[in-house]
This record gives structure tokens, sequence and C-alpha cells, in this order.
């Protein structure tokens, strides 16, 4: 959900050793212009699903009960678009995927 929204992962790092660590040790922020349209519903229900601790962590069924799909993630919800940003940030990332496979 980080992801599809800001076009980002939640934890960075330039190899699996520093992002483990992030994983395990940094909070999730919620910076970068991408987030400024994002609703603090869904910023609160990425930190819940982000939880270290996984008996934490909302059930699958508490996510489907959350504020923010039950307005947001209905057949009738009228459209909402991703920042200019978020799709930028994903076609950044999808081509940097590309990028590792080919290597």
């Amino acid at each position: 959900m980080y992801l599809i929204l800001s076009g980002t992962h939640p934890f960075k790092a330039n190899n699996n050793f520093d992002l483990a660590s992030n994983i395990l040790n940094s909070d999730v922020k919620f910076t970068g212009i991408e987030w400024y349209s994002v609703s603090k519903p869904a910023k609160m229900l990425i930190r819940s699903m982000l939880q270290r601790n996984p008996q934490m962590r909302p059930s699958l069924e508490d996510i489907l009960n959350s504020k923010w799909i039950k307005k947001y993630c209905k057949s009738n919800t009228e459209e909402k678009f991703l920042s200019y940003e978020a799709v930028k940030n994903l076609m950044l990332f999808n081509s940097e995927r590309k990028m590792e496979q080919a290597l």
C-alpha cells in the first residue's frame, strides 16, 4: 500500500543488510510531496500494517473493515488519482527493478 500510494519503498537502503536494519529499527515516514494528498486515515492504516511486532499488526479482516478501505475501495467510490510524484516514482521503481533483473 505504501508503494502503491507513493511509488517508493517505506525503508530505503543501498544493500540488503542496511535494508534489513532499517526495517527492524526505523519508523515509517511519510515525507515527500507524494504524501501531501494522501489522507491521514490511509497513513494510519499503513503505519498499523507496518508494525514491527506481528501481533500488533491488523488482521486482514481489520484492514478490510478500516475506515479508509471502506471509504475508498468500493466500486461506487469516485475515482481518486495518484499524485504525479507517486506515478513518477512508480515508473522509476519499475525501471530500476528491470535493470537489477538484467544484471
